[in-house]
């Protein structure tokens, strides 16, 4: 090994440390150590409870109430695919009994570390097979690598949904994974590269069902197009077998939770409803990649892909091309079969998983410019893209299970009809929080209208069981009515409707 190879090795591994550092720092920092009202983390927390402290998966006995739950043979369940939950319960067991601790007496310690835990992890993770990617593109200096990776995860809702536990992080972990399995094998075949392949998209499915159908069947072109003939029989096989035996692992989770091979949620008499009809297609799809909770419009850097796809395309082989129509589809069905907009959450948080795999080929395609003038354009419109995403992504840290605009599920008149952008209900949120007399503050209660700024404020502070900021405005506005447009508004405080928009 020449000097020069052990520089770029030392500068690499300075790199590595310093990203992997700057997300754990940012870790510490923001996991939550509080559960919100937000179903979605207290279900998960109810089965952590559940399995760490009592050895079962029924959650009617735990310190978390939720109503993502579902009643059966006489016991209350979540209604989340169990692995994520189970896995970090079967983890917490060896701390509880070292320590003594338990969710009762040390609610907000063990909520912390569960979430520091889950988020800072897979986001180190993230980063950390990313930056090994693009250090693989053959053109563009190893600091254009460093701030790509970084910037892929700190400029998207992998940094927003970091702070609370989630399967969408997780799932977008498994996605890369198969993705950079896949990649290897391209290279050079090997039944390992296969199995990891497969085995990243069995962790897919235990996390997210859809997820892992779709991308277990893009394997099957992605080997059969770039294995050798005379082993691609066995190749797909060995994929294959993997596959089966990560879905009957989760089958028999299942049984052991349930007594059923299937989740709750999708078995007879489960809660599992589409419900596609109540939606007009294009303006969904648009509102979901474009505007108010769009990927897009959060997060432009991933518009780079679109550049990338094109001017790369005669460099992208035949597995790669199995992945990226495997996230397209991914997309087209959360885009096709929801019709709430992720529900009670920042952004569209549905897509998550595909992020990563976007990210890396819009940042080919900054590192794949060949004249400097081009190099320099397009490494100036990454940078501004991506710390448009990194300011979203930041307001979205705030309170990722937020209250939002849910869709068919909201009524007429609802004040989330009016503060429909997630950044901007969390961004008024925050700033009302730490800068309540502000230009920012009063600028956004001006844009969104009196009343309805109130009511978000207040149904956010108590989704989030802020008792200070709930004082604050009772303070605020005294005790129950403001004129609004020159007629009274009464402020339903105790109104559950108001609060869930159901």
């Amino acid at each position: 090994m020449n000097q020069a190879d052990g520089n770029m090795r030392k500068r690499v591994k300075i790199y590595r440390w310093l990203g992997a550092g700057l997300l754990a720092l940012f870790a510490l920092i923001n996991a939550q150590s509080e559960i919100g009202m937000s179903g979605n983390e207290a279900s998960r927390f109810a089965t952590i409870q559940a399995v760490a402290e009592q050895h079962t998966f029924a959650i009617e006995r735990t310190n978390f109430r939720t109503v993502d739950k579902v009643f059966f043979d006489g016991h209350q369940y979540s209604d989340k695919p169990p692995f994520l939950a189970w896995a970090v319960g079967v983890a917490l067991r060896p701390l509880l009994a070292a320590t003594g601790w338990n969710f009762a007496d040390h609610y907000y310690r063990l909520v912390y570390l569960v979430d520091l835990l889950t988020g800072g992890t897979v986001n180190i993770l993230l980063f950390l097979w990313l930056f090994n990617m693009f250090r693989r593109v053959r053109r563009g200096p190893v600091e254009a690598k460093f701030l790509l990776a970084l910037g892929s995860v700190v400029g998207s809702w992998l940094l927003s949904y970091s702070v609370v536990i989630n399967n969408h992080t997780p799932a977008a972990l498994c996605v890369l994974g198969a993705y950079v399995a896949l990649w290897k094998f391209s290279r050079r075949p090997t039944y390992k590269a296969a199995a990891l392949a497969a085995l990243a998209c069995g962790f897919l499915g235990a996390l997210e069902i859809p997820g892992g159908v779709i991308f277990s069947l893009a394997l099957i072109p992605a080997l059969a197009l770039t294995a050798p003939k005379d082993k691609r029989t066995e190749y797909l096989l060995t994929a294959a077998c993997v596959v089966g035996a990560s879905a009957l692992a989760v089958f028999a989770l299942n049984y052991v939770a349930y007594r059923r091979p299937l989740p709750l949620y999708i078995a007879p008499g489960g809660s599992f409803s589409p419900g596609v009809g109540q939606k007009s297609f294009l303006g969904y799809a648009f509102e979901c990649l474009f505007t108010c909770r769009g990927v897009f419009s959060y997060q432009p850097f991933l518009l780079l892909a679109l550049p990338g796809l094109w001017s790369l395309r005669r460099k992208i082989d035949a597995a790669e091309w199995s992945m990226l129509g495997a996230t397209a589809a991914f997309a087209v069905f959360y885009l096709v079969l929801t019709n709430e907009f992720g529900g009670a959450a920042y952004g569209f948080r549905y897509l998550i998983p595909v992020l990563p795999v976007w990210s890396f080929l819009a940042g080919r395609w900054v590192l794949s410019a060949q004249v400097p003038r081009a190099r320099l354009r397009r490494g100036i419109a990454a940078l501004v893209l991506i710390l448009w995403g990194v300011a979203t992504s930041l307001a979205g840290a705030y309170n990722p299970f937020c209250f939002a605009y849910e869709g068919y599920r909201t009524p007429p008149g609802h004040f989330s009809r009016s503060v429909r952008s997630t950044f901007g209900g969390n961004l008024l949120c925050w700033s009302y929080e730490h800068f309540p007399e502000s230009f920012l503050t009063r600028a956004l209660r001006r844009h969104y209208g009196e009343p309805a700024s109130w009511e978000h404020l207040h149904w956010s502070f108590f989704s989030m069981k802020n008792i200070d900021m709930l004082a604050r405005l009772r303070r605020e506005r005294g005790i129950a009515v403001e004129k609004a447009g020159g007629k009274q508004y009464f402020i339903e405080r105790h109104d559950e409707s108001a609060r869930s928009g159901k």
